[in-house]
């Protein structure tokens, strides 16, 4: 194991349990001396936080650090505000003073639009417990695999509507706040970490659900109710445990277990380095950094998530033959398409009557030529003119689909999406030519290069 990371487990010491309703808390603080190293937590006054761009990507935000201190994100913090409301992807810890874009994913499926103001400020929670567990595992694995923080959109989007419906809340915009309990929040408020505690273990009624602690108990202290947040969110209807039926021994037994996990390190998307493990029921997520010149690379944030087993082995390869047998029909079913799209090329123009995506064809059939189509491409429902065009009635699947071409290397310049708004129209790339407005549709064509 990594050896600051290794310290750090070994150092915590269990506290007493703390029973708040069903979910009880048992504190943990650090045997050795406690760190004194200044860290920021984001708030309106340590960043400024808003999409990447006017146009916005769901996947990414871009965060500008307004403190001399590290700045520290956690993983699934919620961010309301701007185009829609997110969660981080990945805990990180931006440098004093720099901007960066950060791996987020959507909570609220049904907005793509500007409501109060173009920024983000936190919602003050985390995304319920198992939930944001499940996603920190999705996100880190995609980094060991793929490179970057990737939650599976889709599998978010299955979880937010998996906890409204538990709620029974109705949301015209999916929103996963919607459901966070104004009655919850206030017991959250009640409590406070103990002086010098860097975290706590967790049970939600009588089960250990995970641990989570902070390199420094300042961090704890203005982390503690954003993770409560969640960890209420996760206890609802759940009842309270029996007095003395959850305790410190279990947290021992756990922390025990942690130092024998073999960990991997990424670099993170900040300063320090990123560290995962896992058994078959335990994952285990932590950051690592030197965050003062010259000083030496210490835990930053530690997260630990009981998980439920993994499924069944020959089931996953059932599955994935099943899988390549789809992709090989639709490489097939692509390259018929893409035949189709050639013989539409004589039209003068393509005719679009809502929110679409542009790109230009010689762009389409370079991806082509260099079979660089995912088999998860949507087909294009028009082509012509020197352009192909996805169609939706609403933009924010396109806006997902042009930061998909955007992964693939086309630059944002060769991509153009239109919301429906004839404004719009007036500043068009310059490989688009916008050849007539109607009263319902706007005819488009291609410069020639």
């Amino acid at each position: 194991m990594n050896a600051p990371l290794h310290h750090f487990i070994e150092s915590l010491v269990v506290g007493a349990p703390s029973a708040l309703g069903p979910v009880t808390i048992v504190p943990l603080r650090s045997s050795a001396a406690s760190p004194t190293v200044a860290i920021a937590l984001l708030d309106d006054d340590s960043a400024r936080v808003g999409e990447v761009s006017e146009g916005g990507v769901v996947g990414r935000i871009q965060v500008e650090s307004l403190t001399p201190l590290p700045l520290l994100l956690v993983a699934g913090e919620i961010l309301r505000g701007a185009r829609q409301n997110r969660q981080i992807n990945a805990t990180l810890v931006i440098p004093p003073g720099e901007e960066i874009q950060v791996p987020v994913s959507c909570v609220e499926r049904g907005r793509w639009a500007y409501r109060s103001g173009k920024g983000f400020r936190t919602a003050n929670a985390t995304t319920p417990w198992k939930m944001r567990s499940r996603s920190v595992r999705r996100s880190l694995r995609s980094k060991l695999q793929r490179g970057r923080h990737d939650a599976e959109q889709g599998t978010v989007w299955a979880d937010v509507d998996a906890h409204l419906s538990r709620k029974q809340t109705r949301s015209g915009t999916s929103d996963l706040l919607a459901a966070m309990s104004t009655e919850l929040q206030q017991q959250v408020s009640a409590w406070s970490p103990a002086e010098g505690d860097l975290g706590g273990a967790f049970f939600v009624g009588n089960e250990l659900v995970g641990l989570e602690a902070f390199g420094a108990p300042a961090a704890w202290k203005a982390a503690a109710q954003r993770v409560l947040a969640g960890l209420f969110e996760e206890a609802a209807g759940v009842k309270a445990p029996e007095p003395g039926s959850v305790g410190a021994d279990a947290v021992s037994a756990l922390l025990q277990k942690l130092t024998a996990i073999e960990v991997v390190s990424t670099p993170g998307e900040g300063m320090g380095e990123e560290l995962q493990g896992e058994t078959e029921q335990t994952h285990l997520a932590a950051l690592v950094a030197a965050l003062e010149p010259e000083s030496k690379a210490s835990t930053v944030h530690l997260r630990v998530a009981q998980m439920t087993p993994a499924p069944d082995r020959v089931e996953e390869r059932m599955g994935a033959r099943s899988r390549r047998r789809r992709e090989r029909m639709r490489t097939r079913e692509v390259s018929e398409r893409t035949r189709a799209l050639r013989s539409a090329l004589t039209r003068a123009s393509v005719p679009v009557g809502g929110p679409c995506l542009v790109v230009a064809q010689a762009v389409y059939e370079r991806l082509a030529r260099f079979r660089q189509l995912p088999t998860g491409l949507p087909l294009p429902h028009r082509s012509g003119a020197n352009l192909v065009v996805w169609r939706n009635p609403s933009l924010y699947p396109l806006l997902e689909l042009a930061e998909l071409f955007t992964e693939l290397g086309v630059p944002e310049d060769e991509i153009w999406s239109w919301n429906g708004d004839r404004s719009q129209l007036e500043s068009v790339p310059p490989w688009l030519e916008v050849v007539s407005v109607h009263r319902k549709r706007v005819e488009l064509r291609g410069r020639t290069p």
